[in-house]
């Protein structure tokens, strides 16, 4: 049976999962459990499990997502499906694509588990980007490189369609994001607006009107699978095994807001929260154009880059309820977790500003 909570996890029930992910049967002589991301927010309990065996084929850990112990957070998480949507992707979309170009974990298991899905991933042997540090310039570009090549692989693909548990900019579990701004923003400008200009807070006000005709926008083709929460802490990285001195590869985790929609919200998802105001306003031409043209080298021909830049402005109006309700909503857990929530406002609040400064949010 599966785990309710990583206290219920055991080797007899991991040997039956290895067993279905096709190494055969393998004998834990014992396994170790390491809970990870202890209290930064997120909405779900998360372990590696170390397995001691004698094949050399088995891996020698494995990451167990389940959902949250937290009735608060698991609340938020059914209420938008976000077990479901994560669970979905990698059964349905990701379970026989190539990983070279894609770089996200081999899912070894998809179960269903006492309050939801339960997933066993491959652990991915690489490092952790810091969100609250900020992505470096390499790591903004490999980012932007490996969401083109996930981005082009689903460009306008009939994979997409027919999946209940994949919304679409235009349905309620997006499309609500516009009135949880609404109520959710006096209490982040109480909280917070202290610490935040008043012009950011000015253009955000100015920005959200724009929300509906933006998500109905986004909801016309072309449309891709959209991670959701592509930010650094949800990243890894690895050398390069051609220019292990050059940039760094990049590999994506955690797809419980996976979406249709147009590509450039995830960009402008992660620039807004996972790069720093000033090093955004230094590298964001060069972030933009890696992905753009890494598009283009996906097979994506119909697509300008004025394209990409008008749905990447118009991608931070969409994202902007995501981190004002998350500051608000979401259990920070410890001081990360509201360092974390705090940044991603505050970067998300700059990005809108600056926009706004052009005249963007005026029509």
């Amino acid at each position: 049976m599966a785990p309710g909570t990583i206290d219920d996890i055991d080797a007899e029930w991991l040997e039956d999962v290895l067993a279905g992910a096709g190494f055969g049967r393998v004998w834990l002589h014992d396994i170790s459990v390491e809970p990870l991301a202890v209290g930064i927010g997120l909405l779900g309990a998360v372990a590696r499990i170390r397995l001691a065996h004698d094949d050399d084929d088995a891996p020698k850990s494995v990451i167990v997502k389940l959902p949250s112990n937290d009735m608060r957070a698991r609340s938020i998480a059914d209420q938008f499906g976000y077990y479901r949507r994560e669970a979905g992707t990698y059964r349905d979309l990701l379970h026989d694509l190539p990983r070279d170009d894609l770089r996200t974990p081999r899912c070894y298991a998809v179960v269903e588990g006492p309050i939801g899905p339960v997933l066993v991933l491959e652990d991915l042997p690489h490092v952790n980007g810091d969100q609250v540090v900020g992505a470096t310039r390499e790591q903004a570009l490999a980012a932007a490189e490996l969401l083109a090549n996930i981005h082009a692989q689903f460009w306008d693909s009939e994979a997409l369609h027919g999946h209940a548990w994949l919304p679409g900019p235009t349905d309620e579990v997006i499309a609500g994001y516009g009135r949880l701004f609404e109520l959710t923003w006096p209490m982040f400008v109480n909280n917070f607006g202290t610490h935040i200009p008043r012009e950011h807070l000015g253009a955000a006000e100015r920005a959200i009107t724009h929300f509906a005709a933006v998500a109905g926008s986004f909801a016309q083709a072309p449309q891709t699978l959209i991670h959701g929460d592509f930010r650094l802490d949800n990243l890894l990285f690895a050398p390069h095994p051609l220019a292990p001195d050059d940039e760094p590869i990049a590999y994506v985790l955690d797809w419980q807001l996976a979406a249709r929609g147009r590509g450039p919200y995830d960009l402008a998802f992660f620039v807004a929260g996972s790069v720093t105001a000033n090093q955004r306003r230094v590298h964001e031409r060069a972030i933009i154009e890696r992905y753009h043209g890494y598009l283009q080298l996906g097979g994506v021909s119909d697509y300008s880059l004025d394209d990409c830049w008008r749905d990447y402005h118009w991608g931070h109006v969409l994202n902007l309820p995501n981190p004002i309700t998350a500051a608000v909503a979401v259990p920070p857990g410890n001081d990360r977790g509201r360092q974390l929530l705090t940044s991603n406002a505050e970067r998300a609040l700059a990005a809108i500003a600056d926009f706004d400064r052009r005249g963007f949010f005026n029509g």
